[in-house]
């Protein structure tokens, strides 16, 4: 997982489970408060565009934690 600066904006990739080695960009944002979030969304595997979990989401938080 992969938080970067650039200029005045953070960029964010995560390691891809499905290609071992590769990682998938995630997106540009204004703050590292929204890149973190979206990093610790894509690691759980939450879509950036979901407004709630779901059972599958909840089910990898439970497994995860």
């Amino acid at each position: 997982m992969a938080i970067s600066r650039r200029g005045d904006k953070y960029t964010v990739k995560v390691y891809d489970p499905s290609a071992p080695g590769r990682q998938r960009w995630i997106g540009t944002f204004d703050t590292d408060v929204e890149a973190a979030d979206a990093e610790r969304a894509a690691t759980l595997g939450i879509a950036p565009s979901a407004r709630a979990r779901t059972i599958r989401d909840w089910s990898m938080v439970w497994l995860r934690d």
